[in-house]
Order: C-alpha cells, then structure tokens, then sequence
C-alpha cells in the first residue's frame, strides 16, 4: 500500500520589524529602501514579491505571494510601506504632498492600502498630520515602520 505523506502547510512570519496582517491581507513593518527578504520567512515553503503596477516588489501595494515547498502558490498579501503612498518604495516629499491634499479631503488614489500607508499615525484617518511627518521623513526625518507597534 502506498500512503500520500502531507507536507506542512506553509506560514510565514516576520522577522525584525515584519508584520503579518492575515485579517487584512497586508504584510508590513519593513523600512522603505530595504530588501523585503529580510523581514519575513516562510516555514515550509517559500514566498516571492511581485511588483506592483509602478514596477517596484518592494513599494506599496506590492504582491507578497506565499509558497508551499512544490511551489504552489496558496496565500497572497499586500505590501504597505508607511509613508510610500506613490508605490515607488520610497518616503519623499512628492507621498507627503499627496497625504497633505488628502488631509484636506481629497482621496488617495489606488486603493485602500495606500489609505492605509498614508494614516501614519494610526489613528484611521488621514490627516494634515501624516503628510507632514511624511514630508519632514523625505526631507531626512524619522518615519515609523509600524505605527501599530506598542
């Protein structure tokens, strides 16, 4: 007789300041520039970055793909960088500029998860507030990676 052996189903983690939001579908908590690898893992499989429509895999709105060890794909997230509301991976003036015109009530285009990465104070609305603390991180500031965290 033969007996199919079920591997482990996949999980991934995050490691240093990585954030898995499975309620949300969003993968966050990695510093703009950075290589996503060194933020997540996966425990019996593996994952993949696809680029977002800016053509960037480590901008918002990148597609964190999970893989099982056949390579089968069997989870999706979204990836939010803090500030980068433009999906270019970055933190600048011109994603400040946006998240002060949305502060005053103009929307973000692209999506909710853009929404999301301009609320950088967390406090679920964009403001005039986080496009400052955006615009000062473009101009050298400190930006939080995770504005979530304790």
């Amino acid at each position: 007789a033969y007996f199919a052996v079920e591997s482990a189903a996949p999980v991934l983690g995050g490691l240093e300041t990585g954030v898995v939001d499975t309620e949300n579908g969003y993968v966050y908590g990695v510093v703009a520039g950075e290589d996503v690898n060194l933020f997540f893992s996966v425990e019996n499989g593996s994952f993949k970055m696809v680029a977002n429509e800016a053509g960037y895999t480590n901008g918002t709105v990148a597609t964190l793909v999970v893989m099982d060890t056949n390579g089968n794909e069997v989870a999706y997230f979204t990836l939010v960088i803090f500030g980068d509301v433009n999906g270019d991976g970055a933190v600048t003036g011109a994603d400040g500029s946006v998240v002060t015109i949305a502060g005053l009530g103009a929307e973000i285009e692209g999506g909710e998860a853009y929404a999301f990465a301009a609320d950088i104070d967390a406090s679920g609305d964009v403001t005039g507030a986080d496009g400052s603390v955006i615009t000062l991180a473009g101009l050298g500031g400190e930006i939080t990676v995770n504005p979530y965290a304790a």
